[in-house]
């Protein structure tokens, strides 16, 4: 046990109890995702720290063996994150399909299981709100030729992209040319869950539709499932919204396009 003890890439001494501070910064972690929603109150109730004392290591007698060593056994019962260490394994158990099963498929299950899309963010980016970072998947992809500087030899490839955030779908949405190389490398594609880093609302003067072009973006999953039911975005889910945009309806193929009235 003492040479256990005495392995420093194992355990090192420390001048003072770390057990209330850990304990503080644990809880006040958890009051932030309980506010958020991350958590539920009564997760939160079973995995708050109080009272919280250091971790134990100990000896079990091996009595059937010469000698009676020590097996060693360091109990965490009763330490500051013993609670919410509970709550991870009894989220985790069910990717467990047989014993030891500890690998990147598990590591996959997790991904899918996690993703959550940001809810509402098309309302918001179409309202103005274009600095929110949020998360979308992409459900759907076109790739559309254009002549450039009126020669006919020359052709800009433009990538149009239905968005989900869950809730809604919005098919009038373009990525900025200088980032086509996600699609082409084959990093971004059909039902791909990305992070919007930057993004404006541009209104196509001919036309008035209005659409969402993404400059910055990041590929957080390049593979996925469908994430929640398509349902295209609607005039009055705008409207509802608050938005001090007046957009007028219109319907091509079962997608919904949003124009200025």
């Amino acid at each position: 046990m003492k040479s256990i003890l005495n392995d420093i890439n194992t355990f090192r001494p420390i001048p003072v109890d770390e057990t209330l501070q850990q304990e503080d910064r644990l809880y006040r972690k958890l009051i932030s995702l309980k506010q958020s929603g991350f958590i539920t109150p009564e997760e939160f109730q079973r995995c708050r720290p109080v009272g919280s004392q250091p971790a134990r290591i100990y000896g079990l007698p091996k009595v059937h063996k010469t000698g009676t060593p020590l097996r060693p056994i360091l109990s965490a019962i009763g330490t500051y994150n013993y609670g919410i260490a509970k709550i991870f394994h009894h989220s985790i158990k069910f990717t467990f399909e047989e014993e030891n099963n500890m690998s990147l498929p598990f590591l996959d299950v997790m991904i899918k299981r996690n993703q959550q899309l940001t809810i509402g963010a098309l309302v918001r980016y179409l309202c103005g709100n274009t600095s929110e970072k949020a998360i979308l998947q992409v459900v759907g992809i076109k790739v559309i030729e254009k002549i450039k500087n009126d020669d006919t030899s020359i052709f800009t490839k433009y990538y149009h992209l239905i968005l989900s955030d869950d809730k809604h779908t919005f098919s009038s949405c373009m990525l900025d040319t200088k980032i086509n190389k996600l699609i082409e490398m084959n990093s971004l594609k059909e039902n791909s869950i990305i992070r919007i880093d930057r993004v404006m609302v541009n209104s196509i003067d001919k036309t008035e539709k209005i659409m969402l072009v993404l400059y910055e973006l990041e590929v957080i999953q390049s593979d996925s499932e469908r994430i929640g039911d398509l349902v295209a975005l609607s005039l009055t889910d705008i409207t509802n919204s608050g938005g001090d945009i007046n957009f007028l309806e219109t319907t091509n193929d079962n997608n919904t396009t949003i124009k200025k009235s």
